[in-house]
């Protein structure tokens, strides 16, 4: 964090990183779980448990020391940027959820006719949206969990 950031060895760091990568892998894997699934229970309640979460994760990591070599450094890219993608997909599959359940689009649907149409494309269109995000995550977490792994 900033230029007089310490700096750790590798080993030393993705041990300090390797519980909160495990519990991050966990809900990540739940949520994309749930997309694969199409189960909008499981979206709802993975993703408000993502959004619950991981900005206490993020802030742990931001706060933590850095990693000295730079595979490391790409590791810890990857788990942040995993972390960010899974929270920013979270948010975009409760804001369709939340439209589709509370009006707006959920109406639309049922209305018929050119309303219906272009309310259905607009909610494949926000699903596809919010699946390649968490598709992304998914692999940034994966590869920093690969990294970490060597370490355990």
């Amino acid at each position: 964090m900033g230029l007089f950031t310490k700096t750790v060895p590798d080993g030393v760091w993705a041990t300090v990183v390797g519980d909160v990568y495990k519990e991050a892998a966990i809900l990540g894997e739940a949520f994309s779980s749930s997309i694969r699934e199409e189960s909008l229970r499981g979206q709802f309640d993975s993703a408000s448990e993502i959004l619950r979460v991981f900005p206490a994760i993020l802030y742990s990591l931001k706060v933590s020391a850095n990693p000295s070599s730079s595979e490391a450094k790409q590791a810890k890219k990857d788990l942040d940027r995993g972390l960010k993608d899974y929270a920013d997909s979270a948010k975009q599959a409760l804001k369709l959820l939340q439209n589709v359940s509370q009006g707006g689009l959920g109406e639309r649907l049922q209305s018929g006719g050119f309303a219906s149409r272009a309310a259905a494309g607009r909610i494949a269109f926000q699903k596809t949206v919010f699946e390649s995000i968490a598709e992304k995550a998914e692999s940034r977490l994966s590869r920093a969990g690969d990294y970490i792994a060597r370490f355990r």
